[in-house]
């Protein structure tokens, strides 16, 4: 199999390339910067403009490509535009570009979050009782912040294309382990007897 993986030097996106090379397929890497970074070097890496319609890359890039993995993104930003460019943005430019291609369309395979589903309703979490999830694909998706909005956003995008590629959206968990930084300063602190209660503040 030939991929494309984007994000390809992040914390996921890492793990992914590794597993697909493994696998023995290869894998072409958009990355904003020149280089591998914790990534096999089996992969090979293009130096992509995501801020441009053409991502700067020549159309051999896409040639022959089997599936298409958008890793790339933001968990953090400054503002809901900023959010909004590197989650919805981007995704919609890779997308086009991708439709650019002869042959056979690749699958699009788009790794959102649980943030896009939002949290599970206090209704809900009676389903429990019998053993029935909690939460479902079936349950409007209710996101409460910037970022939640934004990988929602950029699902729709992605299953409104649906006619001219094979799409997948995939909404991974809380993912934690080696190269991972999100949550190493948590850790850190539990180590040294922390414990950390996220909650609400009365107004």
């Amino acid at each position: 199999m030939t991929a494309i993986v984007t994000g390809a030097t992040g914390f996921i996106g890492s793990h992914l390339v590794e597993a697909l090379v493994e696998a023995g397929g290869e894998v072409r890497c958009l990355v904003r910067r020149p280089g591998p970074v914790d990534s096999p070097t089996a992969a090979r890496f293009h130096h992509t403009d995501f801020a441009r319609a053409d991502l700067g890359l020549a159309d051999a890039v896409f040639d022959g490509v089997d599936t298409v993995y958008h890793v790339a993104g933001s968990t953090r930003a400054v503002s809901a535009a900023g959010f909004h460019e590197a989650n919805v943005a981007i995704t919609t430019r890779l997308l086009d570009r991708v439709a650019q291609g002869q042959g056979t369309p690749p699958r699009f395979v788009y790794i959102s979050s649980q943030a896009a589903a939002g949290p599970t309703p206090t209704s809900a979490k009676e389903r429990l009782a019998d053993g029935t999830p909690a939460l479902t694909e079936d349950d409007p998706p209710t996101p409460i912040e910037p970022y939640g909005r934004s990988k929602l956003a950029a699902e729709q995008v992605v299953l409104g294309r649906s006619s001219e590629l094979p799409v997948t959206v995939v909404r991974p968990p809380a993912v934690y382990g080696p190269r991972d930084k999100d949550f190493l300063s948590i850790f850190r602190l539990l180590r040294r007897g922390f414990a950390v209660y996220p909650g609400i503040r009365d107004s």
